[in-house]
């Protein structure tokens, strides 16, 4: 692949710690961004993402293996997350697994990166169609 993950995740979450290990197996580069207690409901309504972990796609070139984990903060995410930096919403773990099938699909296929490339687009896409939930 030719982006990188962000992953806004919250401490003792299996489904954060699985997205984790999703990716790792598969020698993915992301950026991994721990949210504290006190600033969940405000990640929740900032992304409208109702669970952990948020799981966003930038487009671009990166090097592979070079995984780096951070700290984060409401400051970081509202900066990382405007359009102009090309950053796409995956959803959670579940969406995150469709994401790499979809993926492994196109290459056993011998499809083109271009192919590849559309597939953050197309999750786009029916993130708009889904009819918005609440996060209670």
């Amino acid at each position: 692949m030719s982006g990188k993950f962000h992953l806004y995740t919250i401490k003792g979450c299996m489904f954060c710690e699985n997205a984790i290990e999703l990716l790792d197996s598969y020698d993915i580069q992301y950026i991994k961004y721990i949210i504290k207690d006190k600033d969940k409901a405000t990640f929740k309504k900032i992304n409208d993402v109702c669970t952990f972990p948020q799981v966003f796609y930038e487009k671009g070139d990166i090097k592979r293996g070079n995984v780096k984990r951070g700290g984060g903060s409401k400051k970081i995410v509202k900066r990382s997350l405007k359009i102009e930096t090309n950053m796409v919403l995956i959803g959670g773990f579940s969406e995150l697994q469709s994401f790499i099938n979809i993926v492994n699909i196109i290459r056993q296929n011998n499809m083109s990166e271009d192919g590849i490339m559309i597939i953050p687009d197309v999750i786009k896409a029916m993130n708009i169609m889904k009819k918005p939930k609440s996060c209670d």
